[in-house]
């Protein structure tokens, strides 16, 4: 929801530690499964998901991916560690066409939301 956006947007670079301003939406998934988390991140680059990640290991932390939340088995349901919320990566990086199978492929970074980013790129009124 907005509030939830509102977090994503509002989040600094980074590593960050104190976990609480993203309680509960970050803890839980549709399963309703609630988890803990000791620090979470909102890369936005391939690069700051390389160095979260060597953190979270040099730390001996476990690392939770999340996007949407929007499973039901609690696979984004964190059991502690480091949460990696990939939210805000959120460009489109290529397009093209594949003449031979008449179709157009897209590639996206993992945070772009197709309602929103996509879909009304392609509809006309």
């Amino acid at each position: 929801g907005p509030e939830e956006k509102r977090k994503i947007d509002e989040a600094p670079p980074g590593i960050i530690s104190d976990v609480s301003t993203y309680q509960p939406q970050f803890f839980h998934d549709e399963s309703q499964l609630v988890g803990t988390m000791e620090s979470i991140s909102f890369p936005r680059t391939e690069g700051e998901i390389i160095e979260h990640l060597a953190h979270a290991r040099a730390e001996g932390q476990t690392v939770t991916i999340q996007g949407m939340r929007s499973g039901i088995t609690g696979g984004a349901v964190p059991q502690g560690g480091h949460v990696l919320n990939l939210n805000k990566m959120t460009r489109i990086l290529g397009l093209r066409r594949d003449e031979e199978q008449n179709h157009f492929l897209m590639t996206l970074q993992p945070g772009v939301f197709m309602r929103e980013q996509i879909w009304p790129a392609t509809t006309t009124t």
